[in-house]
């Protein structure tokens, strides 16, 4: 009896992963693409992406703002923004990676642009932004 219960349950921990029905996660794939082609080409295939891929991908906020904060951490800012400006596009209701496209505009000096994401998103990130001395 319980060989035949250990051999149901190594047998569904092998075949539950095959029938997996996950998405891909759209930020790993950026960075895969990153990897092997460089940031450009990661860049262009995010352009390619949108909300109605929803079915076809993950866009996972937590992965997105990593990623974004790591590039713009090591000084790729005007690449920062690109990738938090289609973040924003791809998740929409995510006050913070609207909040770190507006901080990244600032960090880039876009002051046009940083003007726009500001009055899009509202009065919170101009706070947020006076606290962190913008």
């Amino acid at each position: 009896m319980k060989k035949s219960i250990l051999v149901a349950v190594v047998t569904a921990s092998i075949l539950i992963p095959l029938f997996s029905q996950e998405k891909p996660s759209a930020a790993k794939i950026f960075l895969e693409t990153k990897e092997k082609a460089g940031i450009e080409a990661a860049l262009t295939w995010l352009a390619g992406l949108d909300v109605a891929m929803n079915d076809r991908y993950l866009y996972d906020e937590k992965e997105f703002l990593s990623i974004g904060k790591e590039m713009r951490s090591f000084g790729y800012v005007e690449e920062a923004a690109r990738f938090f400006n289609k973040a924003a596009d791809l998740i929409p209701q995510s006050s913070v990676i609207w909040e770190t496209l507006g901080a990244t505009h600032v960090r880039a000096l876009h002051k046009t642009r940083r003007s726009a994401v500001f009055r899009s998103h509202g009065q919170s990130i101009l706070r947020t932004a006076a606290l962190k001395g913008s």
